[in-house]
């Protein structure tokens, strides 16, 4: 596991299907679940479009790292996904962030995380991700769906 420094991150249970790692037949996969496939730690790093966002209470999010491979993950390491307009600070590049070993040092021990106020590009758009950084593990029976939500009031 990567060390992430000594700043508690927000622990999220979730349903394990959607940390399942999914299986190929074929050149297909099939069943991946939805955290697992929002992965883009590696287009970020290409300066490439980020995969399709999940949604966790009312937030897209885009995942940047997955723990303990089995066929469902142990857990996931994910951002907020905002449109670049909302956000409050200063967004910075992943080759500005990675400039210079003290950069990613620094970047490394910032207890947003690493990847908060990384500019990404999803759907021909801006957007920023946004800390602290989530982990979302296996343990919820089944999350309530906004709908569902709005619905109970």
């Amino acid at each position: 596991m990567i060390p992430r420094g000594d700043y508690p991150q927000p622990v999220h249970p979730v349903n394990a299907s959607r940390l399942q790692s999914g299986k190929w037949i074929g050149e297909r996969l099939v069943n991946e679940g939805d955290i697992c496939r929002s992965y883009s730690a590696d287009r970020i790093s290409e300066n490439k479009p980020v995969r399709a966002p999940f949604h966790w209470q009312g937030s897209l999010w885009i995942c940047v790292g997955m723990f303990g491979r089995g066929e469902v993950w142990a857990e996931a390491s994910a951002y907020r996904l905002i449109p670049i307009k909302l956000f409050d600070g200063e967004p910075i590049s992943y080759g500005q962030r990675c400039a210079s070993d003290d950069l990613r040092e620094a970047a490394r021990q910032n207890p947003m995380g690493f990847y908060h106020a990384m500019v990404v590009r999803h759907e021909g758009e801006q957007f920023v991700l946004c800390g602290p950084e989530g982990t979302f593990v296996p343990g919820a029976a089944e999350e309530p769906s906004s709908a569902v939500q709005l619905g109970l009031f």
